[in-house]
């Protein structure tokens, strides 16, 4: 069997993370593999809570600044051993995973990319996956017309997507939540794009494994539940911003396309729904 690297990335999460490294602990009995934590800068607990609950059962990387989704993700991929590195969101929980299937997928030909099944904590369906951004997607996602439409930016769990939920599908991107990809995949591709701070650098790092000929491909027999932690809800207003650079950022690197505009003035009319503080 190979080995597996299970990379998390914290960020202020002394509350998740206890929970998040245990259930890596506990379902990966009898295969070799490592757990390495890279913090982002932290200014709560998580750093010194890691040092005394995990010393001796990770590999800890504090990093001086918060370098983004991307950039601290790729300190942790980078360090990784393992033939096989899993990403790990610090607020998700492995529910479901079997190791045997895993190596049986990446055997087949052209797989690149294998994403779980991701639930909310009561087990209702996250969206986690879908189809790359267009101008028209962009602002079905935005007005929520998705959530009834096939074949969305995201894809949501309705009439004419159930299929996707049940047995293997090849899509174009998954959420960075949790995927499993093969380190010399990753080194092809040269990891993450560290210009994407934070959101739709998951999206772009797909893309790139596509265009190198692989598929990305949902499993839904690896099953993760997914919460979102206090550092993403603290300042919407902040992390709109974020988003709004990475889709502008994705759509010039990609399609050549300035969308400033657009996104300006979706950003702007979402903004405006935002409890004022």
């Amino acid at each position: 069997m190979k080995k597996y690297s299970f990379v998390i990335l914290t960020y202020n999460s002394e509350k998740t993370i206890k929970d998040c490294i245990q259930s890596v602990i506990d379902k990966t009995t009898g295969i070799e593999r490592e757990i390495i934590v890279v913090d982002n800068d932290s200014k709560d607990g998580t750093v010194d809570f890691l040092k005394k609950e995990f010393a001796g059962l990770i590999t800890l990387i504090e990093n001086k600044k918060n370098t983004g989704f991307s950039g601290g993700m790729n300190v942790g991929l980078k360090k990784a051993t393992g033939d096989y590195l899993i990403m790990l969101n610090p607020d998700a929980h492995i529910e479901k995973i079997d190791f045997d299937t895993i190596e049986k997928q990446f055997k087949k030909e052209g797989i690149g990319v294998i994403a779980p099944k991701i639930v909310w904590p009561d087990g209702t369906l996250q969206p986690s996956f879908g189809f790359y951004p267009t101008r028209l997607r962009l602002l079905l996602h935005f007005s929520k017309l998705q959530r009834v439409l096939p074949n969305g930016f995201l894809v949501y769990n309705n009439k004419w997507n159930k299929h996707f939920y049940k047995t293997l599908s090849d899509v174009d991107w998954a959420s960075g939540c949790s995927l499993v990809i093969p380190k010399t995949v990753l080194e092809k591709i040269d990891y993450f794009d560290e210009n994407f701070f934070l959101y739709v650098e998951d999206v772009d790092l797909c893309k790139r494994i596509k265009d190198e000929g692989y598929s990305i491909i949902v499993d839904p027999s690896i099953v993760i539940s997914h919460i979102l932690q206090a550092s993403v809800k603290e300042d919407l207003g902040k992390n709109l911003d974020f988003q709004k650079e990475s889709f502008e950022y994705f759509f010039k690197k990609h399609y050549n396309k300035n969308i400033k505009g657009l996104m300006t003035a979706i950003y702007a009319l979402i903004k405006r729904k935002l409890p004022k503080k």
